[in-house]
């Protein structure tokens, strides 16, 4: 459902009509809320022909001011007048599109103690008259909740605003936070002479806790009104264990039906297939990530031939003892706000409570090294997919990145840190890409000037190109357990594949990922 709600300041503007049809287009509501229409009993017939196509109930303008609209979408909802008073309208709607009802109460709070009082009142006793059901009270209240509410001019003032929020606690009024903007009234002056205020808002008064609906209000861009237009979502939560769906032979009874699936098939739209998207990505990362293990019995003549270039002194110091002081900066050194992993929690956390905390990840640390396991529980990674190209089609399109958990990404920020100190001896000089002080452009600009040398050279030549596919997904190795320096990250590893909006499975990684 959609909901429109406005402090119009009069509907005769011709202005404030083009805006209320662009917004009835726009935004394709369902019932529209407008306070302060001006509109007196003989104008109801020009409005009700300004909005042909909608329903509309009125309240006549007391004065030069005051006066209330609620318009609706026949097509989309059906709405039941309940009762109307001076200030306010009370009525009863019902979604075609979702199957559900909700009371709704439009208000207009006049600038007067003495009627804002008998508006409060006459709330009450509305709100009393039916307990069970969701009420979604909103409009212009001209009354401000809390201090924060108003910003600029003379402060905010307690006692003015004392019998508005008696209301509100007495009748359990639960607001609905803006998702967008703070504030839905300006004086329109510039500067210091600005003042904002949250007079109008949505309430909701019921359990709407047990329903499988959520609501989100945002503000609308400003308009030549002094109020700002604010705009109600009510929309359909993911239900999870619903019963299958079965038509019932009692709804063709329901007189509504036909314009009710006459809604349905102009508003259908297709639906994917997210059981067998979820199936193909368990399959294909399945098939990845358990590989065949390269193991050669030529494999150890060739590494007898590979010079080596760790020295003793380089495994002492990837291998000597984790510092409190080095686990701090690491942990600190982490962005404090990366995508977290199963466990959830931010490196933002480890940092905050590091004094609390400090002992039990060093000894972690320390543990992993000396042991040279990482416990499966820290191990477990979300595996979630970064685009290659636009208009993916394949998983093959797209690049595997794991979300792991911090306390493993401390363990492995040890290790990297400890391994940039070296890197430098062991990586021959002809390896140009990611490597810190290296650049990646040195190898194409070396490739560019081999092919120009061969163009311009005489007789046969041949060049080789090796593409290591995925080489950013998987990384075979054939020397499972060898060197000085090794952690068993691999085999205590578990990916789960993140879809549909929950974990479908664990692969559990015959390779390093």
């Amino acid at each position: 459902m959609r909901l429109l709600s406005w402090n119009v300041r009069g509907c005769n503007a011709p202005e404030n009509i083009i805006l209320i049809k662009r917004c009835l287009d726009q935004f394709r509501l369902d019932t529209v809320c407008l306070q302060e229409t001006k509109i007196k009993i003989e104008d109801f017939a020009t409005f009700h022909r300004r909005f042909k196509k909608w329903k509309c109930a009125l309240v006549k303008a007391r004065g030069a001011s005051g006066g209330l609209a609620i318009m609706w979408n026949d097509s989309l909802v059906d709405v039941t007048i309940m009762r109307q008073g001076n200030w306010w309208q009370w009525v009863r709607v019902f979604s075609k599109q979702f199957y559900m009802h909700v009371y709704m109460i439009n208000v207009y709070g006049a600038n007067n103690t003495i009627l804002k009082r008998q508006l409060w009142t006459d709330l009450s006793e509305c709100l009393k008259q039916d307990t069970e059901n969701i009420f979604i009270i909103g409009g212009d209240f001209n009354g401000l909740v809390r201090p924060l509410d108003k910003m600029g001019g003379v402060g905010w003032n307690r006692q003015s605003n004392n019998d508005f929020n008696s209301f509100i606690r007495e009748s359990g009024l639960i607001e609905i936070p803006f998702k967008s903007g703070e504030f839905a009234w300006t004086n329109k002056r510039s500067r210091f002479l600005s003042i904002d205020e949250s007079l109008d808002r949505f309430f909701i008064v019921g359990d709407w806790s047990s329903s499988l609906w959520t609501c989100i209000v945002d503000i609308l861009p400003f308009t030549r009104s002094n109020h700002y237009r604010i705009y109600l979502r009510i929309q359909d939560e993911k239900a999870p264990d619903r019963c299958p769906f079965k038509f019932e032979e009692m709804w063709i009874m329901d007189n509504n039906l036909v314009s009710l699936m006459e809604v349905w098939r102009n508003h259908i739209q297709e639906k994917t297939d997210h059981e067998a998207i979820n199936r193909e990505a368990i399959s294909h990362f399945s098939k990845s990530f358990n590989g065949e293990v390269l193991i050669d019995e030529d494999l150890q003549t060739i590494m007898d031939i590979v010079p080596t270039c760790v020295k003793e002194q380089h495994n002492k110091m990837l291998l000597s003892v984790v510092p409190m002081e080095e686990a701090r900066s690491t942990v600190f050194g982490m962005g404090s706000d990366k995508a977290p992993g199963s466990d959830g929690f931010l490196a933002l956390f480890f940092q905050k409570f590091w004094d609390i905390l400090a002992r039990d990840i060093w000894e972690f640390v320390e543990e992993s090294r000396k042991g040279g396991f990482v416990l499966q529980d820290f191990n477990n990674t979300f595996i979630a997919l970064i685009p290659k190209k636009e208009n993916i089609s394949t998983f093959n399109d797209c690049r595997p990145i794991s979300l792991c958990n911090t306390i493993y990404k401390v363990i492995s920020k040890v290790i990297e840190n400890r391994l940039k100190r070296v890197l430098e001896e062991i990586i021959s000089p002809e390896h140009s890409g990611f490597a810190l002080g290296r650049s990646i452009y040195k190898g194409i600009i070396l490739a560019h000037e081999a092919i120009h040398s061969i163009r311009l050279s005489k007789g046969e030549k041949m060049m080789i190109k090796v593409d290591i596919k995925k080489a950013y997904d998987e990384v075979q190795i054939g020397l499972k357990d060898g060197g000085h320096f090794h952690f068993k990250v691999a085999e205590a590893a578990k990916g789960s594949i993140w879809a549909g909006g929950e974990s479908q499975a664990q692969t559990p990684p015959q390779m390093p990922i």
